[in-house]
C-alpha cells in the first residue's frame, strides 16, 4: 500500500469514527442538542480535525442519511433478486423497506431530517448530490422491477402512465406512511392492525389498481411473504 493510499484510508476511517460518535449523540440528544464542539469532545479530536471532515453539523446529518440510503440500497439489491413473479419481487422490496424502518428507525430518522429547506441550505452541493444519487439508485431498482413487469406482460401501462409513475406511487406510499408514523403517534391508532400491515394492504390495492398481475385475490401472497422472510432475510 502506498503512502497516499494509506493516508486516504486513515482519513476515511477517521471520518467514519466521527460519524459513529455523532450518530449516538444525535440519537441521545436530538438535532438541536448536538454541536460540533460536543462531537469533537466526544471523539477526542480537535475542532480543527472535525471541521476538516465536516464544516457543520448539517453536513454530518446528510452523511448519516447517506449511510441510511446505502443500507436501503443493499437491502433492495438483495430483495430484487428474489425468485418469483415481478409483483412478488416488488413485495420483497416493500418488505425490505419495512424491515429497514422497523429495525433501524434511528437511521431512517436521519433520512427524514433532510426534509426542511433550512437544513438543506447549509449542506454543500456535493454532499446533497451524493445523497440524491443514493436515493436515485434505490429508485432505479424499484423502476427496474416495474420494467420487468412490463416486459413479462404482468403490467400494462395506461396512456397517461410511465414506469416511473408506478414506482413513484409505491415509493411515496411507503415513505409517506412511515414518515407520518415516525412523527405522529396518533397515526398508529388510525390503522386497524398497525402501520406496516396497512402499508402492505394499501400497496396491494394500488398494484391491483394498476392491473399488476397476479391480482391479490388470485394469488397466495401469504406464501409469497413466507418465502420472502425465509429467502431474503435469513442472513440479517
Amino acid at each position: 500500500m502506498s503512502v497516499r493510499e494509506r493516508k486516504k484510508r486513515q482519513i476515511e476511517e477517521r471520518a467514519d469514527l466521527v460519524l459513529d460518535v455523532a450518530r449516538h449523540l444525535f440519537i441521545e440528544r436530538g438535532f438541536h442538542g448536538v454541536t460540533m464542539d460536543r462531537i469533537a469532545k466526544a471523539c477526542e479530536y480537535s475542532k480543527g480535525t472535525i471541521y476538516g471532515h465536516f464544516p457543520n453539523k448539517e453536513e454530518v446529518v446528510v452523511a448519516l442519511a447517506s449511510r441510511a440510503v446505502q443500507r436501503t440500497h443493499q437491502l433492495f439489491e438483495r430483495a430484487a433478486r428474489f425468485s418469483g413473479r415481478s409483483r412478488e419481487r416488488m413485495c420483497a422490496l416493500g418488505e425490505s423497506y419495512a424491515s429497514f424502518v422497523q429495525n433501524e428507525p434511528e437511521d431512517f430518522r436521519f433520512w427524514l431530517m433532510l426534509r426542511p429547506d433550512a437544513l438543506r441550505d447549509k449542506i454543500s452541493s456535493e454532499r446533497q448530490e451524493a445523497f440524491l444519487t443514493g436515493e436515485q439508485a434505490c429508485m432505479s431498482i424499484v423502476d427496474g422491477v416495474v420494467r420487468d413487469a412490463l416486459a413479462e406482460g404482468d403490467l400494462v401501462l395506461q396512456p397517461d402512465q410511465t414506469a416511473g409513475d408506478i414506482g413513484f406511487g409505491l415509493w411515496s406510499l411507503s415513505f409517506g406512511a412511515y414518515s407520518l408514523a415516525d412523527s405522529n403517534d396518533f397515526v398508529h391508532g388510525l390503522t386497524g392492525s398497525g402501520v406496516f400491515p396497512s402499508v402492505r394492504r394499501h400497496g396491494h390495492a394500488l398494484m391491483d389498481g394498476y392491473g399488476w398481475q397476479p391480482l391479490f385475490a388470485q394469488w397466495d401472497y401469504a406464501s409469497t411473504y413466507a418465502r420472502i422472510e425465509a429467502e431474503v432475510f435469513t442472513h440479517d
